[in-house]
């Protein structure tokens, strides 16, 4: 599965330098001899590589996941198969509680990226669970674990969080007053995108538009330092290039001065968070990779709404979470998180409960939503 939280702006420097010299050489190469056009290619593939390293040492973070093997869930789990409307059969897992009555309640579980069900459904879930009284029911976005088809955009995986919601009413026989939504990172975009409007929704280290995470990436010291790294190959290969026409005996033309230029500012523009603002952003709504969750999220009534957040978060930058997007106000429930100790990554992808007392609040909090929704609960 694609990481849209990441790739969307390191995925840029990893096109940029290739495709400045490709414009170059699609007007230089037809007039060049056999020798320097072979000289071309062969720097041309020194520079893919040379971005690739980039990708891999700078943007870790942004590499492409594919979780594809379908893993063994719990016991006491049972799996089950959610048919979306375009064809696609999504893995899904329930758990129900031994002590369900009636309609009770049910978490529905949004992963976030490069996370399966079977990842969660264990401990995390069973404890959540049994702590609030209620069932659980976790699934695979398309592409991941168990799930067929591919996403192609947000819009996708909208759809399939719609059919698992759809899906625990008609089939499990819940009311939408006795569901829990919780999203977690990528799965806390979707889940305010598809809540109904009686259910519970919690936004857990999510964002609050994919877009703002690109821009706020494209500001950060981590995107500064590709783009320098990405000038620096430029500026190598433009002189390298230069030196080799010079060493066959070629006068160093204004067109190749000027293509030197052209790939230099390219590469200026990457440090820039206007670049990610006036190109980055439309670029990922025209690819169907953007999503305003903020909006989805204002829609849903106050009381039903609960968000959790981690300053020191390092994948959600601050500035792009839902918690603190413009919009939000007193009647939000908004939680900052301290965790266990953390740095980076690692405040993003701790599990809740590893936080004892913050977990207790947590849970406290989520049960008063329950006894207090603008729907009396049964």
């Amino acid at each position: 599965m694609w990481y849209p939280e990441w790739t969307a702006s390191c995925g840029l420097i990893l096109a940029a330098t290739p495709a400045a010299t490709m414009l170059s050489v699609s007007v230089l190469l037809p007039r060049l001899p056999v020798s320097i056009a072979t000289l071309v290619l062969s720097h041309l593939l020194i520079i893919q590589l040379a971005s690739y390293f980039i990708w891999f040492m700078v943007c870790p973070a942004s590499t492409p996941l594919m979780m594809t093997n379908a893993g063994a869930l719990p016991n006491l789990w049972e799996r089950h198969s959610v048919h979306v409307s375009d064809g696609v059969t999504l893995d899904a897992g329930y758990w129900e509680n031994p002590e369900r009555q009636g309609n009770d309640c049910v978490i529905v579980y949004f992963n976030a990226n490069a996370m399966r069900m079977e990842d969660v459904s264990g401990n995390f879930l069973n404890a959540y669970a049994r702590s609030l009284k209620c069932s659980a029911l976790a699934f695979n976005y398309r592409g991941v674990g168990g799930s067929t088809g591919t996403p192609s955009g947000t819009v996708d995986l909208i759809q399939d969080g719609a059919a698992v919601v759809l899906y625990a009413q008609e089939e499990l026989g819940y009311h939408p007053k006795d569901l829990i939504l919780h999203g977690w990172s990528l799965g806390g975009g979707v889940a305010p995108m598809v809540a109904p409007n009686e259910s519970i929704v919690i936004s857990d280290r999510s964002f609050s538009s994919l877009e703002a995470v690109a821009v706020s990436m494209m500001s950060s010291d981590q995107f500064v330092l590709a783009a320098m790294l990405a000038a620096i190959l430029v500026f190598a290969y433009g002189m390298s290039f230069v030196v080799s026409l010079r060493f066959l005996g070629l006068k160093v033309t204004v067109a190749t001065v000027y293509w030197l230029s052209v790939c230099a500012g390219v590469s200026a523009m990457f440090g820039s968070s206007m670049f990610g603002s006036h190109v980055a952003v439309p670029l990922m709504k025209q690819t169907g990779w953007g999503m305003n969750v903020t909006k989805a999220w204002l829609n849903h009534p106050a009381g039903l709404r609960l968000a959790l957040y981690h300053p020191m978060d390092g994948i959600i930058p601050l500035d792009a979470s839902l918690s603190l997007s413009d919009g939000l106000g007193k009647s939000d429930t908004v939680v900052k998180l301290k965790g266990p100790p953390c740095q980076g990554a690692s405040c993003h992808l701790y599990s809740l409960p590893s936080a004892p007392r913050e977990w207790r609040n947590f849970l406290k909090r989520v049960k008063k939503m329950l006894r207090q929704g603008p729907t009396k609960r049964a």
